[in-house]
């Protein structure tokens, strides 16, 4: 199919999502409301880049606060980057979202200046989204990949029209 790479088109046996945004900037604007809205979130200090048609990114500038006792970043910090950032990819397809399940994959240690998150959902279905993210520490001369996850993330509009039918 073309122009579908996330088998939501008819055809595929999935329904088309509805509109969640008329426009990228829309859509970055409501995914940077749900992160101001998202207690932990604000404690990343990132910021949402990116977050139009499946796809999201997330810079996150590194602090002592983000640290483990060796500097290096720590490793629940990387695994929130790529969590939130799938479910934003996700949300950015489908509306509400929510994470139902992550593995993440710890590559090397991140020594840096800024994690770099981005995500991109593989599939798309009735109830849930796979996405896969990788997670870059920066540093201004080079990016290194530190981690790569893939997720689960289920349609919280989805469970809510199952419960109203």
């Amino acid at each position: 199919m073309a122009g579908d790479r996330h088998g939501t088109g008819s055809g595929s046996g999935y329904r088309t999502p509805p509109a969640v945004a008329e426009s990228p900037d829309e859509m970055l604007a409501r995914a940077r409301r749900s992160q101001t809205d998202a207690g932990f979130s604000m404690v990343l200090g990132g910021e949402i880049l990116h977050c139009w048609n499946g796809e999201a990114e997330y810079l996150v500038p590194v602090t002592d606060r983000l640290t483990q006792n060796s500097g290096f970043v720590h490793g629940a910090v990387i695994g929130a980057c790529a969590d939130n950032v799938c479910d934003w990819a996700a949300a950015s397809l489908v509306g509400e979202a929510l994470t139902a399940n992550y593995t993440l994959h710890l590559l090397a240690p991140a020594l840096g200046q800024q994690l770099r998150a981005s995500a991109t959902v593989i599939r798309s279905g009735r109830s849930q989204s796979v996405v896969r993210a990788d997670v870059h520490i920066e540093d201004g001369r080079e990016s290194k990949l530190v981690a790569t996850a893939l997720a689960t993330i289920a349609h919280i509009q989805s469970r809510q029209e199952e419960r109203v039918s």
